[in-house]
């Protein structure tokens, strides 16, 4: 019998909660690494996801209902904690577990200090961001090095090579890196070059730090075309912006997402460099598989991916000065399309469902 029989595999994934779609390639990827390897999976403890309208509500500091979320968290600090040191210590008592969480705030990860047996767990941490602000930083770093010494063995994974220089930097504690499961590979198709009719795709939930001020520079820049922008319908469009055809979309199913995906010629991404500076994007390594053509702002980990590439064309450094004119004579090379197309393979090969349980597996393992 393999040793992987004697454990009792906990997935945690607080990230259901976000609405985006994106964690149903991770949840599928989760489920196929323990049907494989006989764990247990834990019934999902954020499967029921908020009313979107209400967690706006809460999310909003202004908002009177704050307190809300505040007491929230609170409660669901107490509930998770009391539900998996009930879960554990009803399964598999006498064997060691692993807890796999996927996420979560600052809050929900300082309640799994009070798990019980930690001598007998195997805590797997998959970060995919860090903190901005300096004190939230600090408790989070002094957190992920209190769980390496009172868990019987602590594992950091995540996504980016930024990320893990950073948390060896910060915490002396090493993590491995794990691929983006999304593959949906397609022909790159040479780009036409008529201003007016190009057509933007700015896909995902709308986020003042992916679609806000950046945007709307771009938005006032290129104003004197009649180009075609999709972007979620919670984006408010600029007063002063006549001529820009924008089109809006909610809750994309699968082949809506990938059909503007397809007809779509610019995938626009001027995410703020504040909050993505080592944060992964899904939806950029969905534009390189793709095939497709993104535009990204300088300083962000895309920026350090297409660098990586000779991919420079692409990356912005300031959204207020940015001509797509210029770009398009730049991208209408076969030296541009040869280099996207290498990414596209490498990322082909790296970023997919068959990779990512491979080494997620050897993590659990060692």
């Amino acid at each position: 019998m393999s040793i992987m029989h004697k454990f009792c595999f906990f997935c945690i994934l607080p990230s259901y909660f976000n609405n985006e779609g994106h964690e149903n390639s991770f949840i599928k990827c989760y489920e196929k690494i323990i049907n494989k390897n006989i764990f247990f999976l834990v019934p999902k403890v954020n499967s029921n996801r908020k009313n979107r309208a209400f967690n706006k509500v809460i999310n909003n500091k202004k908002s009177n209902f704050f307190f809300i979320k505040i007491l929230s968290e609170i409660i669901f600090f107490f509930c998770n904690i009391k539900s998996i040191n009930l879960i554990i210590k009803n399964k598999h008592r006498n064997n060691k577990s692993i807890v796999f969480l996927d996420g979560g705030s600052l809050f929900f990860l300082l309640s799994f200090f009070f798990l019980s047996n930690k001598k007998n767990i195997t805590f797997i941490y998959y970060l995919r961001s860090s903190y901005n602000q300096i004190i939230k930083e600090f408790f989070f770093f002094l957190i992920l090095k209190r769980f390496n010494k009172i868990f019987f063995n602590f594992k950091l994974v995540t996504d980016s090579l930024l990320l893990k220089n950073f948390l060896l930097r910060k915490t002396k504690l090493n993590a491995f890196i794990l691929p983006i499961p999304h593959t949906v590979f397609r022909k790159i198709n040479i780009l036409k070059n008529n201003l007016d009719r190009i057509n933007f795709f700015c896909p995902g939930g709308f986020r003042t730090d992916k679609f806000g001020n950046n945007l709307n520079l771009f938005l006032k820049n290129h104003d004197k075309y009649s180009y075609n922008l999709i972007i979620n319908k919670d984006f408010i469009k600029p007063i002063n912006i006549t001529q820009i055809k924008l089109n809006y979309f909610s809750n994309l199913n699968k082949k809506e997402y990938y059909d503007i995906f397809k007809n779509s010629d610019f995938i626009l991404l001027p995410y703020e460099q504040e909050s993505y500076k080592l944060k992964t994007s899904g939806i950029f390594v969905e534009t390189i598989i793709f095939g497709k053509i993104p535009i990204v702002t300088s300083g962000t980990w895309m920026a350090d991916q297409l660098k990586m590439f000779n991919l420079r064309e692409l990356i912005i450094d300031n959204w207020g000065f940015f001509k797509l004119s210029k770009l398009l004579k730049d991208i209408n090379k076969n030296s541009f399309y040869k280099k996207l197309r290498h990414m596209q393979i490498f990322y082909n090969n790296f970023h997919n469902e068959d990779n990512f349980i491979n080494k997620f597996t050897k993590v659990i393992k060692q």
